[in-house]
This record gives structure tokens, sequence and C-alpha cells, in this order.
């Protein structure tokens, strides 16, 4: 095999690694300038079991650790986790699928799990407020053309 066959191997066999990564990157990049806002609380007013975790990894790149996990107690995951998965197990042929089906249901029920546990003690981090959605905001519009 060449190196140009290669090199197309080892770009195809981590190419969702590398998407992740970069918007990773993208999304802290926005943080840090901060613009961005997460696009789900944006259109309903609901936050997402991840509400918190741009400003956590903000603060964590910050060294600010005590307000990081303040935001979300789960940032490690993300930040060492979610690379550590694609490159490691996603692609790799000694772990099942069932193995690897496990590990995603159960990060899944950790971080479903704190987001009801963030629910249930009233976390200012994680408030409902339709008000602020922009679908509340045109529905309210239509409504006071009529």
């Amino acid at each position: 095999m060449n190196s140009k066959v290669k090199k197309k191997c080892l770009l195809e066999k981590y190419k969702i690694s590398v998407i992740v990564f970069l918007f990773t990157l993208l999304l802290v990049f926005f943080s840090f300038i901060g613009i961005y806002r997460c696009p789900i609380s944006f259109l309903f007013g609901i936050p997402c079991p991840f509400c918190g975790i741009t400003r956590a990894i903000n603060r964590a790149f910050h060294f600010d650790f005590k307000s990081a996990f303040y935001y979300h107690a789960l940032w490690p995951i993300v930040i060492f986790g979610v690379p550590l998965y694609f490159l490691f197990i996603k692609n790799n042929k000694k772990i099942t699928k069932n193995n690897k089906d496990i590990i995603l249901i159960f990060v899944s029920i950790l971080f479903l799990g704190y987001f009801i546990i963030r629910h249930i003690t009233l976390s200012p981090i994680v408030q409902i407020d339709f008000s602020k959605s922009l679908l509340y905001r045109i529905i309210m519009n239509l409504i006071s053309l009529f």
C-alpha cells in the first residue's frame, strides 16, 4: 500500500473524530468571544442535558474548575471522554458493537440523570423559560396580528 492510500485510509478512519473535534473547537471559540447561545434553548426556551457544558469548558480552559463544575459537573466527559471514544473505542475491532452501545447508553443515562437532578434541585443553570424562546416570540407576534 502506498503512502497516499494509507493517508486516505487514515483520514477515512478518523473522519468523524476530526469533525467532532473541529465542531467542539468552533463552539469553544464562539464561547470565548461571547456570541454562542444554545440552539435548543434559543428556539424552544428549554435547556438540554448539555446545558452549561460550553460555559463549563470555557471556565475549565481558564483554570476556574470550581465554576466549571458549577456550570456542568460532567464537562470532563466531553473534554476527555468523547475524543477518547472516537480515537480508541469506536474504530477498535476488538471491542464488540454491543459493548460500544453499552458505553454510549451509559453516558446518555448519566447525562439525562444529571439533567433531571438539576431540574429537581432547581439549578439556576437549567431554568425553563418559554418566553425567551424564538418560537414563543413568533407565536405571540402571530397572535397579535389577529
